[in-house]
Parts: structure tokens; sequence; C-alpha cells
């Protein structure tokens, strides 16, 4: 409904509304791994109108003790341990991707919370977004990957980000992407 509600154009209204009941009904964490899914996607919408409300969010779900799930979770990242380091590493990361167009400091904020894979497997999503409006701040970005692999990810993420407006330069950062 607030997904809806905001591609309609009402960020200050009824979106508002439908995410705020969402979240209420989030504070209580409960055993189901559909929890952390429900909580990030209230998170994603949240971010387009109200990012620090968004933060919050994520980072209350870190900092509670959420579901105890003891099953093999279903990881899209090798190396977490456990089913709530794995929702946790999705949640930023996905914050992070939804506001690198908006504010891309921040963005970089929320990516720097993640643990080291984590950091490496969204850094090309967040870069690719913030290279068309801060290129330098991509290239940062994509130059703190902690592995040679996530680094050429990133910098290949963000040339093709400015591949139609500065040829030169993307293929430059192509070039680098391959050191």
């Amino acid at each position: 409904l607030a997904r809806t509600l905001l591609d309609m154009g009402d960020s200050n209204t009824l979106a508002r509304r439908a995410l705020e009941k969402a979240q209420t009904a989030l504070e209580v964490p409960c055993d189901d791994e559909r929890w952390y899914y429900a909580r990030s996607m209230v998170a994603w919408e949240l971010a387009r109108i109200d990012v620090d409300t968004a933060v919050r969010l994520v980072q209350v779900e870190i900092e509670t003790p959420g579901p105890s799930v003891e099953k093999k979770p279903n990881l899209n990242v090798p190396g977490a341990r456990d089913l709530k380091e794995a929702e946790r590493g999705r949640l930023l990361g996905n914050l992070a991707h939804q506001i690198a167009l908006s504010e891309p400091l921040r963005a970089v904020q929320v990516l720097d919370a993640c643990s080291g894979e984590y950091r490496n497997y969204y850094c090309p999503r967040v870069c690719y977004r913030i290279a068309s409006s801060d290129p330098e701040q991509a290239l940062k970005l994509a130059n703190s990957c902690s592995t040679r692999l996530a680094r050429g990810h990133a910098l290949g993420a963000i040339a093709d980000a400015l591949a139609d407006r500065d040829r030169e330069q993307s293929l430059d950062i192509l070039r680098r992407a391959f050191d």
C-alpha cells in the first residue's frame, strides 16, 4: 500500500501513516525469518520519504535480540555464521542501495556498518548509484573494498554508470578494474 501511494506522489500523508503502522507492528520480534524480510521492506519504502527513521528502524533491529533461528540461513553472501548476521547485512546493504541516489554520503555510512563480506557484496550496487552524481565519492568507496574481486566489480559498476556520459573516464576506470 505504501509503495503504491509513494509511486502516486503521496509522500506525507497516507503513505507515512501506512509505514508508521507497519513499523509499529514490527517492533516486537517474532521467531520467524519473515520478520526480517518484512522489516527490510518497510525500511526500504520508508527511506524514500524519511531516511533517518529508516536507518533507525534497521539499527533497532541490529541492537535488539530478534529471532533466534537455529536452521541454516538462506544466504546470498557466503561467510555469514547465522541467519541474524545474514539478515543484518542484507538490511543494511539494501538500505544503503536505496538511499544512494538521494543521500550518497549517508549511504556510505550505512554500508560501512555492514560486516566485510556484506560490505563488499553491496558495494558495487551502491557505487553504481552514487557514480551518476558523485563519481569521485563512488571511486573512493570502490577503492575501500577489502578484496580485489569486490574492488574490480565496484569499479566496473562505476564505469557502467558513467559510460553514456563520459566514455573516456569510463574506459579509464575499467582499466583500473583489471589492475
